[in-house]
């Protein structure tokens, strides 16, 4: 078991450190109740709390199915049973989500105390699902102080039994000891207040769905709002539809409709309506009509948008429309502007493997079904030979390669890591952003870039890793899937299937040009919800600037096979066929339940940012041990091709052009100057000078104009791995020898 250390932590006065929690006797980084009990793991939560607030507890409960919380404290007893006039007033102002609301009448939400004959001063927290349940004791109550104050607290969790089956027992009795609190008469007065309000008064509104005639609050956030008076200090990416809107503060309203947005619409409406509805199938179709007008404009809207940015221009500070025969050489271009997107794309998309995430499963879709994509029994020998295979695979690039280097197989394992763990990534993606913020979200790339010379065997590489995954579509061709600027690309990046997009021969131009590197921007810095990831090939040319490489995780292939149809030919011929044969998903399917299990253990600490494939390369070690193969293959760490391969090309420049290095100072700092297109003409580089630019770390440059660059003399020698040629001793020594 690992030292605690929980003493050491006692002077550090910091927000957090003061609950400690244990979960199966080992230290949980994580503090908040819902890192605890993940809602999209539970379903079902028991809270048994000595005392507890209406606002802490409809903060932390939202999101589980179903809730019950037994009180055991008198006066939050009386407070419930009497529910005066101020204790309405309170209650009324914390349901004021329509989610949390609609779960109260539908029994989802319970709320109990404890009977009179009994006491109960008891702090037990237990949830389940089908499959899991979790229990947690101590002395933390359900209260703010408890889990977010300078409050002593210890918190016990459990996964194991005895324990789980001794507390669901306890919980179970002390149930049976307990009664409701709510009465038919308040949830008459919840139903009538919050659904359909006359006045509500909140300090904020954040994710909710209001009806009401006048609405009073400080902030409104993500919410929909239809009232004939909405007066807020501040209102944030929310729709209000109403009469008067008044905002003393930032005025960003917003109307974003998705699929689940258009049910909560049609739910709405029916609220709305209540019992006059006699035939509510007409209500709903008319709702779905109004929404897919909506979508229509909205379509229009956009496509208008890109012509008009297509054939104007701005002059004079006035934006005109182009000369004829500028509009003439965008017509495939705005042909491609007024052509629906959607269908084209989705062409692409049905073609591979549909996952779905979901309460912690991973789904495969069918149709309008999702099957359990894992199931529930793997058969380990099929596993153990599929290792023995994919290991045969790996050595292959070592074996039947020019330079026989062991390098390679270490690159090809990664590649074929990356994507095995490539449906948890975005997981990983969502968790960084609640963690660290989304400026964090670029040190988990989504993009696996194989690069390299000709003939390395990346393709060969994709083509293997498509059957491993057990995908029957062949890998995209980028070709086919380069149209309208990345549009499908980008498309299937904002898809909720997670299954990889396996693309190759990847062209220069989705790094190069605005789109490209718009979408990789894009996509990185923004996508947090369920995503694939991509993994594609591309050739030795690849260079872009540093703001997309950082973005990108890229391996680099330099040692080509063995071009002869010799006896070497052969050989590898007759080793692919018998050593590895056929593959298939078996072992995918035991690696995703593997880090499915350390996902459920602890949802916000299942990765390492510095290294998202931590984990992954635990589980492939322990699979390839198991099935006594070698494991050397498997790298320590992430191993960031770019750079490297760029430090050995601008290593030879310095060394055979020694002279165009121009030393001199800026702020005191050693810089070499450097006239890029001078090395261009002097070394017949056919390149572009942005392209030895781009190839170049950001911490290397000290300044950069159009072709002289300043570099920083001791991170560039540093970078490129060469002797300082500017060392006294060194020039004394090439002095004596006569060297130049």
């Amino acid at each position: 078991m690992a030292e605690i250390g929980l003493f050491d932590s006692l002077s550090d006065h910091r927000s957090g450190k003061f609950l400690n929690i244990l979960i199966d006797g080992n230290e949980s980084k994580s503090l908040s109740f819902r890192s605890i009990f993940p809602p999209d793991v539970f379903e079902e939560i028991y809270i048994i709390s000595y005392v507890s607030s209406y606002k802490f507890f409809f903060e932390n409960i939202k999101e589980f199915k179903k809730v019950t919380i037994i009180i055991g404290e008198e006066d939050t007893i009386s407070k419930f049973l009497s529910l005066n006039v101020k204790e309405i007033e309170e209650l009324l102002k914390d349901v004021k989500d329509i989610q949390i609301a609609r779960k109260i009448l539908n029994g989802d939400i319970s709320f109990r105390y404890i009977a009179e004959d009994f006491r109960l001063h008891s702090k037990i927290y237990f949830a389940k699902d089908n499959n899991t349940k979790r229990v947690a004791v101590g002395s933390a109550n359900f209260t703010h102080s408890a889990f977010k104050s300078n409050q002593f607290e210890e918190l016990l969790v459990f996964d194991q039994e005895p324990y789980v089956s001794s507390y669901e027992k306890r919980v179970k009795a002390i149930l049976e000891k307990s009664q409701d609190v709510l009465t038919p008469k308040i949830i008459e007065k919840i139903k009538e207040t919050v659904i359909n309000c006359n006045n509500l008064i909140s300090e904020n509104i954040e994710n909710s769905s209001i009806y009401a005639n006048n609405v009073d609050t400080t902030d409104i956030n993500d919410s929909v709002i239809k009232a004939d008076n909405v007066d807020a200090d501040k209102i944030n990416s929310s729709v209000i539809i109403a009469k008067n809107i008044s905002s003393v503060g930032k005025l960003d309203t917003g109307i974003i409709l998705s699929p689940k947005d258009k049910q909560d619409i049609v739910f709405e409406k029916c609220i709305d309506i209540g019992k006059r509805v006699t035939n509510p199938e007409t209500v709903i179709y008319r709702a779905e009509q109004e929404t897919e007008k909506i979508y229509e404009v909205e379509k229009q809207i956009k496509t208008t948008n890109e012509l008009l940015e297509k054939i104007t221009k701005s002059k004079n500070k006035k934006v005109v429309f182009k000369q004829t025969g500028e509009i003439k050489k965008l017509s495939e271009s705005i042909k491609v502007s007024v052509v629906k997107t959607s269908q084209k794309s989705e062409y692409y998309m049905i073609k591979r493997r549909f996952f779905v995430f979901k309460n912690y499963y991973i789904f495969e879709q069918n149709g309008n079904q999702l099957i359990d994509f894992i199931g529930k029994d793997i058969d380990k020998n099929k596993v153990t030979e599929q290792a023995k295979k994919i290991r045969a695979f790996i050595k292959s690039y070592s074996l039947f390669t020019v330079n026989k280097e062991k390098s390679n197989e270490k690159k090809v394992t990664e590649a074929i890591l990356f994507s095995l763990v490539s449906v948890f990534i975005w997981l990983m993606r969502r968790k960084t952003a609640e963690l660290y913020g989304k400026e964090k979200l670029a040190e988990i790339p989504l993009m696996l870039i194989i690069g390299g010379q000709a003939n390395t065997g990346k393709s060969k590489l994709l083509f293997f890793i498509n059957k491993m995954l057990g995908n029957n579509y062949d890998v995209y061709s980028y070709q086919e899937i380069d149209v309208r600027g990345q549009r499908i690309i980008a498309d299937m990046l904002e898809t909720e299937n997670i299954f990889p997009l396996l693309v190759d021969e990847v062209e220069q131009k989705l790094f190069d040009s605005n789109t490209g590197q718009m979408l990789i921007k894009s996509a990185t810095n923004k996508l947090t919800n369920p995503h694939p990831c991509f993994v594609g090939t591309t050739n030795k040319e690849f260079s872009p600037r540093a703001e997309i490489v950082r973005r990108l995780y890229y391996i680099n292939f330099t040692d080509p096979f063995l071009m002869s149809y010799g006896q070497e030919k052969k050989e590898a011929d007759r080793y692919l066929n018998e050593e590895v044969g056929e593959i298939d998903d078996s072992l995918f399917r035991y690696f995703l339940s593997e880090m499915l299990t350390i996902v459920k253990r602890d949802s916000d600490t299942f990765f390492k940012i510095g290294d998202p494939l931590f984990y992954g390369r635990k589980i492939l070690k322990t699979i390839f041990n198991d099935a006594s193969v070698d494991s050397s293959c498997i790298s320590d760490e992430f191993i960031g091709d770019f750079y490297r391969t760029s430090s050995i090309e601008w290593k030879n420049i310095f060394v055979y052009h020694r002279e165009m290095f121009k030393l001199d100072k800026i702020d005191s700092e050693d810089v070499y100057l450097v006239d890029l297109n001078a090395i261009a003409m002097d070394t017949g580089y056919k390149r572009k000078a942005d392209i030895l630019k781009n190839k170049l770390p950001p911490d290397v440059l000290k300044s950069s104009g159009e072709t002289v660059i300043a570099l920083r003399k001791q991170k560039f020698l540093e970078f490129c791995g060469a002797k300082d040629p500017d060392n006294k001793g060194l020039k004394k020594f090439i002095r004596i020898f006569g060297f130049k």
